[in-house]
């Protein structure tokens, strides 16, 4: 590759811009985390070297790739024209090698994953010492937001995410059907009653994710066919936690996963209530930043999460 050469259409000739593979994880790294010091991060080494790199790259592209501030990076067009290409050179890399070695290729380098903060920590955390037993050689980092990550500039290799569908062309790949239920504790149900019909609802505390609007949206499903309700919320989080003690201290009605609250329906904390409107299910889906192909490491973290969390009916 050192020994390339192309000429200008002025005929002056062009020394090439990406000469080895370590100018291209520069380049993706300051594309994706928008950041100096990030993309050191994630290499491993110094804000310095990557500045200069950087500055190397503009000055054998002679085209300005990003606009920088103090607390910024911005891509130009150039820039984003080049990073398409320099993902797809990454991805040809990555399946040539899986090929190459197949059964045999060690899994290594990074895997960042990006999960809900309750799931993360009832479900993932429990078994993800296992992955990192199982494949020593990557170094896993499990981010906890109750926000979707920007999966690229924050440098995410795989989002678990729960959706109400399983977009096969956007690259999603499902992992298990999520129930939902309405629920609430017995000592609400005590003091308040026990709704039978979803309409019902109108007259109850609701516990709600958290809405833009003063009103929440609930779904359910009578006799096969789709209705919502619009209820008013009592109290809002966008943490299920919350939500979960919320609840459980009889402050109201929810609408949430089952599998997120067995243990208190088992304990007897929490009943499930309108179980004949139940709404239809979600998904826990993982996707990557580029819709058309997962990394061989997201794959096994992902196949990892079917063996341990999946099981052969709809669990929420």
């Amino acid at each position: 590759m050192r020994g390339r050469r192309r000429k200008d259409k002025d005929g002056n000739i062009r020394l090439p811009v990406l000469a080895d593979f370590s100018a291209i994880e520069v380049f993706v790294a300051i594309m994706e985390t928008r950041s100096i010091s990030k993309a050191a991060l994630r290499l491993n080494t110094a804000p310095s070297v990557i500045s200069h790199r950087l500055t190397t790259l503009e000055t054998l592209a002679q085209v300005k790739l990003f606009n920088r501030t103090t607390r910024i990076v911005s891509p130009t067009e150039a820039a984003e024209r080049l990073y398409r290409h320099c993902i797809e050179i990454i991805h040809r890399i990555d399946a040539a090698e899986q090929e190459l070695w197949g059964a045999n290729a060690v899994l290594s380098g990074d895997l960042r994953i990006a999960a809900p903060v309750y799931f993360g920590m009832q479900s993932i955390a429990p078994i993800l010492p296992i992955f990192v037993r199982r494949y020593p050689a990557l170094k896993v980092s499990l981010q906890l937001s109750a926000q979707a990550a920007d999966l690229i500039s924050e440098g995410i290799d795989l989002a678990i995410r729960f959706q109400g569908k399983v977009d096969i062309k956007n690259g999603d790949r499902m992992i298990l059907e999520n129930e939902r239920v309405f629920c609430a504790s017995p000592r609400y149900l005590d003091e308040h009653g026990t709704p039978r019909v979803p309409l019902d609802l109108q007259n109850h505390d609701c516990i709600c994710s958290s809405t833009p609007v003063p009103f929440a949206t609930w779904s359910y499903r009578e006799k096969g066919v789709a209705g919502v309700i619009r209820v008013l919320p009592m109290m809002q989080s966008d943490n299920v936690l919350v939500m979960i003690e919320a609840t459980r201290q009889g402050l109201g009605i929810a609408q949430l996963g089952r599998r997120v609250i067995e243990p208190f329906l088992a304990s007897g904390e929490l009943v499930t209530i309108l179980d004949a409107y139940a709404p239809d299910p979600n998904y826990l889906i993982a996707t990557a930043p580029d819709s058309n192909y997962m990394p061989q490491k997201a794959i096994a973290f992902v196949d990892f999460l079917v063996e341990h969390l999946a099981k052969p009916r709809g669990v929420g």
